[in-house]
């Protein structure tokens, strides 16, 4: 055998053992929370977080802030793609009685519209997802 069909032997083995693994990872990954899961009246509860451009202190991230302050508790974000609402794992905050509280959020770059929901109207069975929040 020739080095050159050993090495394209090598290209194939590896390529496909590449395809193998990122798709077992994507099998791996949680479906997303959608709006289609989420308990009623979830709509009327959607606290808009405004874009306030690229954040100075690390410019991979975009900062968001949320300026009417909702009613003290836990709120998850979520994001608009047309008529759907998808949750944004792993964005979770809490917010106290202090009524002069700004919310701000630093998030990944090209994000669209993003809005806060109480936690309340996710599902106990999918809040699980959820544990990598924090708390202000």
């Amino acid at each position: 055998m020739t080095s050159r069909s050993l090495s394209s032997r090598f290209l194939r083995l590896s390529s496909l053992l590449l395809a193998c693994a990122a798709g077992s990872a994507f099998a791996d990954a949680p479906a997303p929370v959608t709006s289609a899961q989420f308990l009623p009246g979830w709509q009327d509860h959607l606290h808009p977080l405004y874009f306030r451009g690229p954040s100075h202190l690390d410019p991979a991230r975009d900062i968001w802030t949320l300026f009417n302050t909702p009613a003290p508790g836990r709120y998850v974000l979520v994001q608009r793609k047309g008529d759907q609402v998808a949750l944004m794992p792993g964005y979770q905050f809490r917010i106290g009685n202090d009524p002069f509280e700004i919310v701000q959020m630093l998030l990944p770059p090209c994000q669209g519209d993003v809005d806060a929901m109480p936690l309340e109207y996710v599902p106990k069975t999918l809040q699980s997802n959820q544990t990598h929040g924090f708390d202000r």
